[in-house]
């Protein structure tokens, strides 16, 4: 009898240590070391998603030395995936904190899946999730199917066509798995892996057909997922897509519904929109876990847009909706420290005091006088924008590479005087050496005409003569700007 007391403690002592092990992780790095197997030189750079959940979604250009070779490390205190891509190369790993993962793989060309090899921590995890992405995109529907059937099917055609896409990659899932040994962590994976399709393209359809009316209810697809638990969150990829798609449609616009005659004379952006959203997220949420992640995603983005009034505001609030430790660790985290680069700002940074009634044009040619002979790069944004604001690591890391060479990084945020704060703490929280124009509405539009914007991000690349070589939304890196330092 007390050996089987003895047993049975063992046995629960096992069981809690599984179902707490998520809680208990430690911030801890995590480094990858790859090299690539058909490497050429005119392919230099490596870039790797390595995203904290509901947090930030983080990019980095990663260079390749001469030899094909890689090494990137980042902290992080729970299970991920983290993607990469390089040249025709794009896939997801799967890492816990701590881990050394060397990884090689062939990059030129479309069929590189069975070039990958893994070694050191969670091999035989990712040997398993490679095999199983390889399988999935081999098995599943063409993405022009997909697209055709957004573009021209009615709104219950097309939900049942979605439906039989999201079977057959059950189905698949299904199959897969029995063939295979999978740990409940893993599986969950699979699964959030193979529901991309239906999640993201459902989320995406209202928005690209505006030429129809789409049904109140649309967006109930999305509690098909719900609700998320624990043992989903190493699919940080795939899960950092669906809660913002989760959040604007089934949320979002609830609250904004139910709140209407506030919103129509509010800026949602005000502190007492900020309570209701709060309030909404809390309400509406399916799921006590994933109350927390839209939680976090949300506040996350305020602070992540260079507000953190919300945080400071509802920290009560936040303690006591938000119980999971790693989730709590990681919001205090990103508010502490965006707080620090606010407050004491990079040295390299620049922010221009322009007078209003000052011509653009005048502005321009300031800054060609005093940068002659050197390499000018112009980056024009705007607060409004996120795909500018995704941008802005490249920009930093570009910076960081060329400083004190002959090149000056100019950013113009056009019609930036209308949130003038936001401005400077972007700025800031972004670290972007350089120097930095906020303009007005007459700036804006007058800097439009002359560069001749149609969209933004915009930039525009002028040689050490002041020829302009490169304009509009464009992707240039290192090698670039090293050629035309080097002219």
């Amino acid at each position: 009898m007390k050996q089987l007391k003895i047993y049975i403690c063992f046995l629960l002592f096992i069981l809690y240590s599984c179902h707490s092990s998520t809680e208990n992780q430690a911030f801890k790095s995590v480094t990858i070391t790859g090299k690539i197997i058909d490497f050429k030189p005119e392919n230099t750079e490596v870039r790797i998603f390595a995203p904290k959940l509901c947090i930030e979604d983080k990019i980095e250009t990663i260079t390749i030395d001469s030899l094909g070779q890689f090494t990137y490390s980042f902290i992080n205190n729970i299970p991920s995936d983290i993607r990469i891509i390089a040249n025709k190369a794009n896939f997801l790993i799967f890492t816990h904190p701590g881990d050394n993962i060397n990884i090689e793989f062939e990059y030129g060309k479309l069929d590189f899946w069975s070039s990958i090899s893994v070694t050191g921590a969670r091999s035989f995890e990712n040997e398993l999730i490679i095999n199983f992405q390889k399988y999935i995109t081999s098995n599943s529907i063409d993405l022009k199917d997909i697209e055709e059937a957004r573009d021209n099917m009615s709104e219950t055609l097309f939900i049942s066509f979605m439906n039989s896409v999201q079977s057959e990659s059950m189905r698949l899932c299904k199959k897969f798995m029995e063939d295979h040994n999978f740990s409940k962590e893993i599986e969950s994976w699979t699964k959030w892996y193979a529901s991309k399709l239906y999640y993201h393209y459902m989320y995406w359809f209202p928005i690209y057909r505006n030429d129809i009316e789409i049904g109140n209810d649309f967006y109930r697809f999305q509690e098909k997922l719900l609700p998320i638990n624990k043992d989903m969150i190493a699919a940080t990829y795939n899960l950092n897509l669906f809660i913002p798609e989760y959040f604007a449609g089934s949320i979002k616009s609830k609250i904004i519904e139910e709140n209407m005659e506030f919103f129509n004379q509010i800026d949602e952006n005000n502190l007492k929109a900020d309570s209701i959203f709060m309030e909404g997220i809390i309400e509406h949420s399916k799921g006590e876990f994933t109350k927390e992640l839209v939680l976090c995603y949300w506040l996350s983005s305020k602070i992540n847009a260079g507000n953190i009034k919300p945080y400071e505001k509802f920290i009560a609030t936040i303690e006591h909706e938000i119980s999971t430790t790693f989730l709590k660790e990681n919001l205090d985290q990103l508010y502490h420290s965006t707080k620090s680069k606010i407050e004491n700002p990079s040295k390299t940074i620049v922010l221009a005091d322009i007078i209003k009634e000052k011509s653009i044009k005048n502005i321009l040619d300031t800054i060609f006088e005093i940068n002659r002979n050197k390499v000018i790069v112009i980056d024009c944004w705007g607060t409004y924008c996120s795909p500018c604001i995704e941008k802005f690591p490249k920009m930093k890391q570009l910076f960081n590479f060329f400083e004190g060479q002959n090149i000056e990084f100019v950013y113009f945020c056009l019609n930036g005087t209308t949130n003038y704060k936001r401005w400077q703490n972007l700025v800031k929280i972004y670290e972007l050496g350089g120097i930095h124009y906020c303009l007005d509405k007459k700036q804006s539009t007058d800097l439009k005409r002359i560069l001749e914007i149609k969209g933004i991000p915009h930039y525009a690349i002028y040689d050490k003569s002041g020829k302009l070589i490169k304009d509009g939304y464009i992707n240039f890196g290192k090698n670039d700007l090293t050629e035309l330092i080097n002219e």
